[in-house]
């Protein structure tokens, strides 16, 4: 095993963490432009709320045929080049929606891109996994955290002022000027990351070998893990928050008055923003503690307080302390969702099989039915229907605990290693 203080941060790091994070904010910029464009998208492409929760789920619904290819491809190719293939394929169709913003290419783009996705998400995290020593898995992804965060507010940014200005000569204009600008940043990271990637040193066996037969073996051992299914629900619940509180962006508009363009700063800021203070942070929690499933679990212990909170505020609640709450929310919610791949380590989940899991995960995704659950209750119930959306987001939090209470228990029954 490595020692921890072989892994040292160097130009070709930096690069490449910043190289990543900007793609990974493009993409997840573009694919769920919503979280941020909620009520843009509303207006110019003229559909309900559900009509938008649907073009989310398209995304889970192709990765149900996508996600383990996708994590097959990330496992047996080398994973910082297929990052780089990926991201291109969506950049592709990032041009198309800019050039025909209609809802019916919109449905096409989200279901012909899911397929791209699904092989750029398994290698994302599995390069950013191996490209540390294994006792520097918290610092690896805390570090990519700060570079998806710079990223996301440097291309968010630059779309709500491009929205702001070209939406005076049509809103569809203006939606079309916040793709080209995601499409920019991904071409960016796209080249930059593929002259990158030869460079990188890696850690540990990162491709799996051997033909059909041992793949198809291994995605049995993957499947026959418990490891693996503690990785898919402590990720699908980490995740299923993060949607949960990205509701937080209509909310400001529909209960309390505010513009499309504040509450898409306010976006920006709490899901993006925050992540560059919270999770190098988190990561070097974990990195001590030897767990960064223990630091998520505190965190959502946390998190459960909070949303309560929310749920018995007043409705004269003044503005500033709202959205001190919702930054309080965002500060943890970001952390989490940049150390959520890094379970792996706690679920001892071997790297050369960290695409196939990840495949794996992608087949649970909430965005199957989240979105569009949240759209119905909403289009249903109007703004009571952020109570239910708060009584699920603190069911998932409970289930979040007691899965990640189940992991570090069973790697210390395991390993006994953990303190």
């Amino acid at each position: 095993m490595e020692d921890r203080t072989v892994f040292r941060i160097g130009p070709k790091h930096i690069a490449m963490y910043l190289l990543t994070g900007l793609g990974f904010a493009t993409v997840m910029g573009f694919m769920y432009m919503q979280y941020v464009y909620y009520d843009a998208m509303i207006e110019t492409l003229q559909i309900t709320n559900q009509q938008l929760g649907l073009l989310i789920t398209l995304i889970g619904v192709t990765g149900l045929f996508t996600a383990i290819p996708g994590g097959i491809i990330a496992d047996k190719f080398d994973c910082r080049k297929v990052v780089c293939f990926g991201l291109a394929g969506m950049m592709t169709f990032c041009a198309l929606f800019a050039t025909f913003p209609t809802y019916y290419v919109a449905i096409a783009t989200w279901a012909c891109a899911g397929f791209f996705m699904s092989a750029w998400y398994s290698a994302v995290y599995k390069t950013i996994r191996v490209v540390a020593p294994p006792e520097a898995i918290g610092r690896s992804f805390g570090i990519f955290g700060i570079g998806t965060a710079v990223g996301s507010i440097i291309v968010n940014v630059a779309g709500l002022s491009l929205y702001e200005h070209f939406a005076q000569i049509s809103l569809s204009t203006g939606l079309s000027s916040i793709l080209w600008a995601f499409f920019t940043a991904g071409t960016v990271a796209c080249i930059g990351g593929y002259l990158l990637a030869r460079k990188m040193e890696v850690y540990g066996e990162i491709t799996a070998t051997g033909g059909a037969k041992s793949t198809l073996r291994d995605l049995g051992r993957v499947i026959k893990d418990p490891g693996t299914w503690f990785y898919v629900f402590g990720c699908f619940t980490i995740y299923s928050f993060q949607v949960s509180i990205s509701y937080f962006t209509p909310y400001f508009t529909a209960v309390l008055g505010t513009t499309v363009a504040f509450s898409g700063v306010v976006a920006v800021f709490r899901q993006y923003g925050l992540r560059i203070i919270s999770a190098p942070l988190g990561g070097l929690l974990g990195d001590k503690l030897g767990s960064t499933a223990k630091v998520i679990r505190g965190s959502m212990c946390i998190l459960a307080l909070l949303v309560i909170v929310v749920m018995i505020l007043p409705a004269d609640t003044p503005l500033p302390a709202l959205v001190v709450i919702v930054f309080i929310l965002g500060l943890l919610g970001t952390m989490n969702i940049a150390l959520q791949a890094s379970i792996a380590k706690d679920a001892m989940v071997p790297a050369k099989n960290h695409g196939m899991v990840i495949g794996v995960t992608a087949l649970f995704s909430a965005d199957l039915f989240q979105p569009a659950l949240f759209g119905t209750w909403l289009d249903n119930y109007g703004n009571d229907g952020y109570t239910y959306i708060w009584i699920y987001t603190l069911c998932v939090i409970g289930l979040s605990i007691t899965i990640l209470s189940l992991m570090v228990s069973r790697r210390k029954r395991l390993e006994g290693t953990l303190k």
